[in-house]
């Protein structure tokens, strides 16, 4: 069965099945890989409650954002050269223009909050290791959507 993802705004994926998910995939993803990359040991629950607080903020945050910033439209992220309100599936510049975006705002937000919850590793390697995740854990996203809504 095809996810079409052209008419289908990203918060009716993300409150699905197939957003959960993705969703659980990120937090494990950003989990394993910061835990990894501050400790060397495969867990430890400082960084499990790093990528839970700051992957919920800037979840949050997101949702706050293209609220106010489309007048009530969830999960929805209007950027002029993309698209009207809607993220169009079928343009890949413009899928990723919007990846891009949201991936640096959200490495910005997951920086502060990991720094605060993991600073005793140092400031450097805390968003060395925030970084890392962001990326793996966006790219990982992205192609899964993008395969997802191509189907």
């Amino acid at each position: 069965m095809a996810v079409v993802l052209a008419n289908v705004s990203f918060g009716a994926l993300v409150f699905g099945p197939i957003g959960w998910g993705l969703m659980l995939s990120v937090f494990v993803a950003e989990w394993v890989l910061l835990t990894w990359l501050t400790t060397r040991r495969l867990f430890n629950r400082d960084s499990l409650r790093a990528s839970i607080v700051s992957n919920s903020v800037s979840g949050i945050i997101g949702i706050a954002w293209s609220t106010l910033h489309n007048g009530g439209w969830w999960l929805v992220l209007w950027i002029p050269w993309v698209s009207g309100n809607e993220l169009e599936g079928s343009d890949p510049w413009g899928f990723f223009a919007y990846f891009i975006v949201a991936c640096f705002v959200s490495i910005g937000v997951e920086c502060v909050v990991n720094l605060w919850i993991l600073g005793k590793h140092g400031r450097e390697l805390v968003i060395y290791a925030t970084i890392v995740a962001n990326l793996v854990s966006s790219v990982g996203l992205g192609l899964c959507i993008f395969l997802l809504g191509a189907s």
